[in-house]
């Protein structure tokens, strides 16, 4: 397949200013979290191996790096790292064409120190010529038809030790063209002070923002700048009169093939096509920092997030050239930088290496510059465009051995009119250590080469070798996303192509985000915010993007959850706020214990700071719910997907404990391990009791239990697992399940034996037997009361819901006999929750999945998918996605409940997913567009895709207040003004029909803006940063649409 085919429709595509400029959407500033910055201009496609990347942007700018294992690095100024620092220049060759010097003072110097001399032994450039330019450059021509000048010359130049390029010494040994070998050996005489006249030259990086120049080149026009994206490629056009160029850039990151993705090497080829009716040569140069022994500060001092702050140090780092001949024909020509001796201490220590690889047939000339300070970056860059070649002598001065280096590497090119050439730069990151607190590794391809002698030329020549199947490379990634059910989903090609955007570049986040070691350990973030590695709650929606694309490592990953489920850790720590306060009295007991305890499932595999597993302390995760079913789901989802029966017998042990630890939670006579408040991944949203999410959770990581079971050859406990399924389903549909109004509610708490005084029971039989008759045995009173409350239908005319009913209920048997109910039973009275949930239908969709039995039949999952669409979606956030969680109305809950307004990503997939199984294509195509418009279009973030948006903020009168400087009397008008023309709904929030571009914004509400004496453009901006905001952004649970095309 090729790169023409691969990006065709893609969706990540337009003008450079187009793509770089901010979206209408803004990163959500939460009142206790500033989210680390997610925008065009922080953001982009992962370029490099997994483990060892740098993000470009469409700009070509490189903001952060993830080659230090765990985190990201950026710079103090964006633009001071730089990992695609490219250059250009071209000029029109021809027979008349004129030498200019482009440093006269330098040439002044030179040639008073190393002075040419003509065939009758006087200097060719007098005293006259070096004080006037013009003078100096008319001799300088005048030596191209001068036939003696080479061999007059010839000893000088041997004694002086000049360096000829290949393309000179090439010209030099045929012999045949005196002028052209004076030109050639003028040139790289000069050594960067003459050279052919510039048509036009600058920088390859777009001139944005507040950088538009760089190292003394300028920026190119964005505007004129075409780029398009698709992972693992990128394409970039540079329009404009001349030779057309075109950078494409790629990562070796393919899918199934585990060695070849981890190779810390990217590639970046540029295609020079002269389309004009002269003799072009153009020059491209990349100057290259080194960051060798380099180190990193964290940037937000004691902040949970990942990111750091590059600090540059040197102690006598030093970069070689090297040289090599492929198998293929080309040829490879780079710089390795390394320091002398190994820097322990450094955070970078390793080796890196740049490099060109060329057809000699093309006749290029290549030549590179392995070491200069770069202080003088910008002068060696000058001159390298100046002549079109660099030398490998280095400018020492004084010399101390902490002096930052920098090399270069220049690539020219003589085209004929039509003619068409390629060649590729190359970039080798060999960063092998992994120094995390409490793990001390290297990284995965350190298993293929140990040996750090020579392993950037080895690195990159096996990187090379896999150059001839870069089109069956890009195939294997479009066959990651099956035209079939894509089809389903979307009827046009061009909505088809969109989507494979939306799937295919989510895994961009896997390169970036992960440590992969040579033991296999594979930690992804959970998120840059939250560094959190494989979090298992996030996991077990993101992983379907490592499952299509690496499968293996998926079930390495369930054997490490495996291990560390197992494990015993007596270390006491404190949870909540009460982390930071070792002394303090603790209100509940629950928020202290110890680290691990066999069985308990754990929420992560370690983070940056704390490697050991369950790293995560906000919350103590013993009591989560969601986490053993989602573990149990996972094993039999991998052996599901791949046959691995090797996997399912190593996880068998932990399967079984975790299944154990929560059914200890389950008292006696009941069917649920009951939730009681944030006791699962949606941690800001209180449960309790039988709860949709956990509940349903539950009966499916039984199902998968005994599936494994059965498998493993346990036929008994298989089917004990089996029937508790069963039983807690028909609870869980009897007590959950509205017949009238179609969906499953939120949660209800039933009552437990805790909340009945036994002693009252006989009372209670007595006063409730007309209306109830309860069993003389209070166990099974308990049971018949939950039965009792679950049933009843609504009689007809009455305006009662079954939630409300449920509350009558409660509420009449207690008025009965108070003296039977205790305390705890006081708090259950009214706490039934009839709001809808946005993941209703998870844990039905993952049985679906797997080819287990769904907890309901497909007609209620098709009305609560609904009901969840219209309510979540289109009453509440439309154009946005279905909110986490919302009124049984579709109106949102507590303002300050963000967790509840988010729309996250993942969980839109989710609800898709079951959709497909249940005839809704339509309505998933609706929530697919938006999660498409969403990080595309508004936010503009497509390879860091947040965890989710929230379009439920409002505009309150102190807003205004801040931003126009209005009075109080004055916002509240303004505010009244803009709710009656229809730009706010009822409770403030913004109306999603608000127009999405300037004119019609001022069309419809430049009047109020004028009538209050504020500018309407900030007004548009206000309402428009109002209505839709993002949260953490690069984050995992996005990888949840490749369980769209699971099956």
């Amino acid at each position: 397949m090729s790169i023409k085919e691969y990006l065709a429709g893609a969706k990540m595509s337009g003008s450079v200013q187009k793509l770089m400029t901010p979206g209408l959407a803004v990163e959500f500033i939460q009142p206790w979290y500033t989210p680390l910055s997610t925008t065009p201009s922080t953001t982009g496609i992962a370029v490099g191996g997994i483990g060892s990347t740098f993000t470009a942007t469409p700009a070509g700018t490189t903001p952060v790096m993830n080659v230090m294992p765990g985190v990201q690095v950026r710079t103090e100024k964006a633009s001071d790292l730089r990992f695609n620092n490219f250059f250009f220049k071209e000029a029109v060759l021809s027979a008349k064409a004129a030498l200019v010097i482009g440093n006269f003072a330098a040439f002044g110097i030179y040639n008073n120190n190393f002075p040419l001399l003509d065939a009758n032994g006087a200097r060719v450039f007098g005293d006259a010529d070096m004080k006037d330019q013009k003078k100096a450059e008319a001799k300088l021509n005048k030596v191209l038809a001068d036939k003696t000048f080479f061999e007059t010359n010839k000893a000088a130049f041997e004694r002086w030790h000049i360096q000829f390029s290949d393309r000179t010494q090439a010209l030099i040994a045929a012999g045949k063209d005196s002028a052209a070998i004076n030109r050639a050996v003028l040139i790289d005489f000069f050594d960067g002070m003459v050279g052919e006249k510039a048509a036009r030259e600058g920088a390859l990086t777009a001139a944005w923002a507040n950088d538009s120049e760089f190292l003394g080149q300028p920026g190119y026009d964005a505007a004129k700048m075409k780029y398009t994206a698709l992972y693992p490629v990128s394409e970039t056009v540079y329009e404009g009169k001349g030779v057309a160029i075109t950078k494409t850039q790629s990562s070796y990151v393919t899918p199934g093939d585990e060695r070849l993705s981890s190779l810390p090497v990217n590639a970046t080829v540029f295609t020079l096509e002269n389309n004009t009716k002269e003799t072009r040569e153009v020059t491209i140069v990349q100057i290259q920092d080194s960051i060798t022994g380099y180190m990193a500060k964290k940037d937000r001092q004691g902040v949970q997030d990942s990111s750091f702050v590059l600090v540059p140090a040197a102690r006598f780092p030093k970069g070689v050239q090297f040289d090599k001949e492929l198998e293929d024909g080309r040829s490879v020509r780079g710089i390795e930088f390394y320091n002398e001796k190994a820097l322990v201490e450094s955070d970078f220590n390793g080796c890196m290496g740049v490099s060109v690889a060329w057809n000699k047939k093309d006749n290029l000339n290549v030549s590179v510059k392995p070491m200069f300070y770069q202080d003088d970056a910008k002068s060696v860059l000058k001159a390298a465009l100046q002549s079109g070649r660099v030398a490998s002598s280095w400018v020492k001065n004084v010399y101390s051995g902490r002096e930052t280096i920098a090399g270069a590497i220049a690539v020219t090119a003589v085209l004929k009119p039509k003619q068409k050439v390629s060649f590729q730069f190359n970039m080798v990151l060999d960063f092998p250590e992994i120094k995390l607190n409490k793990l001390t590794s290297a990284k995965k391809y350190t298993a293929f080469y140990p040996e750090a002698y020579g392993r950037v030329v080895a690195l990159l020549t096996e990187a090379l070798a896999a150059d001839k199947t870069f089109d069956d490379r890009l195939k294997a990634f479009e066959n990651l996303v099956p035209k079939k059910p894509v089809a389903k989903l979307y009827k046009t090609a061009a909505k088809q192509a969109e989507f494979k955007s939306l799937a295919i570049n989510t895994l961009s986040f896997l390169a970036e985000a992960t440590v992969w070691d040579k033991e296999d350990r594979f930690l992804v973030r959970e998120c840059a915010d939250y560094p959190f590695f494989n979090s298992l709650d996030v996991y077990f929606y993101g992983s379907f993007s490592l499952l299509a694309l690496m499968p293996r490592l998926d079930g390495v990953v369930m054997k490490r959850f495996g291990d560390a489920i197992l494990a015993v850790n007596e270390n006491r720590r404190r949870h909540h706020e009460f982390v930071n306060l070792p002394y303090a009295d603790l209100p509940d007991p629950k928020l202290e214990g110890p680290r691990a305890v066999r069985g308990a499932v754990i929420h992560d595999l370690g983070s940056p700071f704390d490697a050991e597993p369950d790293a995560y302390d906000w919350h103590n995760v013993k009591e989560w719910k969601d986490l053993a079913p989602k573990y149990v789901l996972m094993v039999y989802r991998h052996y599901h997907k791949t046959k691995d029966m090797q996997c399912l017998a190593d996880c068998k042990e932990a399967v079984y404990a975790a299944m154990e630890y929560l059914e200890k939670m389950v008292n006696p006579g009941e069917n649920f391990p009951l939730t009681h408040g944030t006791d699962d991944t949606f941690d800001n949203l209180c449960s309790y009791g039988i709860s949709v999410y956990c509940g349903s959770l539950w009966i499916a990581g039984l199902r998968a239990a005994a599936k494994i079971a059965e498998l493993l050859g346990d036929n008994d406990q298989a089917a004990k697992w089996n029937a508790k399924s069963e039983a807690a389903n028909k609870e869980f549909t009897d007590s959950l399940w509205d017949e009238n109004e179609g969906y499953f509610r939120f949660f209800v708490t039933p009552m437990e034996m805790k909340d009945l005084n036994v002693e009252k029971y006989a009372e209670l039989r007595e006063a409730v037997k007309v209306s109830l008759e309860l069993p003389e045995d209070p166990n099974a009173g308990v049971k018949a009361i939950n039965e009792w409350l679950c049933a009843g239908e609504i009689p007809d005319g009455e305006d009662l819901s079954k939630n409300e009913l449920r509350g009558l209920k409660k509420a009449w048997i207690t008025a009965q006999c108070k003296e039977a109910f205790t305390k705890s039973w006081e708090a259950k009275i009214a706490n039934d929750c009839d709001d809808v949930f946005a993941d209703t239908m998870l844990a039905d969709t993952y049985l679906r999945l797997l080819d287990l039995e769904p907890i309901t039949d497909s007609a209620k999952a098709k009305s609560n998918l609904l009901r969840i669409f219209n309510t979540n979606y289109k009453a509440n956030s439309p154009l946005i996605g279905a909110a986490n969680l919302v009124r049984k109305d579709g109106s949102p809950l507590d303002e300050f409940n963000f967790q509840a307004h988010d729309v996250w990503i993942g969980i839109q997939y989710s609800i898709m997913t079951a959709m497909m199984f249940h005839g809704l294509e339509k309505e998933a195509s609706v929530l697919a567009d938006s999660m498409i418009g969403n990080l595309y279009d508004e936010a503009r973030v497509p390879f860091a895709a947040p965890e989710g948006f929230n379009g439920s903020c409002r505009l309150h009168p102190e807003a205004l207040v801040a931003k126009f400087g209005l009075s109080a009397t004055a916002a509240d008008k303004m505010l009244k003004e803009l709710l009656k023309k229809g730009a706010l709904l009822a409770d403030s929030r913004i109306s999603p029909k608000l127009p999405r571009n300037l004119a019609a914004f001022t069309k419809a509400f430049g009047a109020i803006a004028k009538s209050n004496k504020v500018d309407v453009n900030e007004l548009f901006t206000l309402l428009h940063s109002t209505a839709l905001k993002y949260t953490a952004g690069k984050y995992f649970r996005p990888g949840m649409v490749f369980a769209l095309l699971y099956k």
